[in-house]
């Protein structure tokens, strides 16, 4: 709960606390703390292995080959976004440019791995519910 306080009100049931200024975490705050806390070598992992196992999956186009690529994707996006992300904090001195680099691969690795979680979601709809005739 961040800045969350507790406040107790007066209610017929005398166990139910209500909380004020308490809000549920958004998917783009949870994926950047998670990354923040990843570390160097995890981030890396992730952008390397999403990149062998999309050259695989775009190869060898086995069955729900899209859906792979797409998971693939999200996890290249999550690893080049935290890696930007980290230098972006570690170095706040840094050129300007380089900064403007690591700000311009943020924004590009959002919008991917945001594009790439909406085709996934929609693809598996797609594949659950079938063809539809009307």
């Amino acid at each position: 709960m961040r800045g969350g306080t507790i406040s107790l009100v007066h209610h017929a049931d005398p166990t139910v606390i209500e909380t004020a200024d308490q809000r549920e975490e958004t998917l783009g705050e949870f994926l950047a703390s998670r990354a923040r806390r990843a570390s160097d070598t995890l981030l890396a992992g992730h952008a390397i292995t999403a990149v062998l196992a999309a050259v695989g999956i775009a190869a060898w186009r086995g069955p729900l080959w899209d859906i792979r690529l797409g998971i693939a994707v999200c996890f290249l996006a999550f690893g080049i976004w935290g890696i930007a992300d980290r230098d972006l904090l570690q170095h706040p001195t840094s050129p300007r440019r380089y900064q403007l680099g690591l700000r311009t691969a943020r924004v590009i690795a959002a919008v991917c791995g945001f594009g790439a979680a909406a085709y996934l979601m929609l693809a598996v709809l797609g594949r659950t519910l079938g063809r539809i005739i009307s």
